[in-house]
């Protein structure tokens, strides 16, 4: 759970952008919470980004 905190993520939700993310500051089994923002772990997929620009 430590290598998720900290870590840049994307979400998704059905292999849609759903917010370029940021920083995961929070995780639960139920629930993260990326900038502010509690996102529920059974309706987003959420995607670690690479690189300095985010992705890959």
């Amino acid at each position: 759970m430590v290598a998720i905190l900290q870590a840049k993520v994307m979400i998704f939700n059905k292999e849609q952008v759903v917010d370029y993310g940021g920083t995961t500051e929070k995780y639960s089994p139920e629930a993260i919470k990326i900038d502010g923002t509690y996102y529920v772990c059974g309706l987003y997929e959420f995607r670690a980004c690479r690189g300095e620009s985010g992705l890959r």
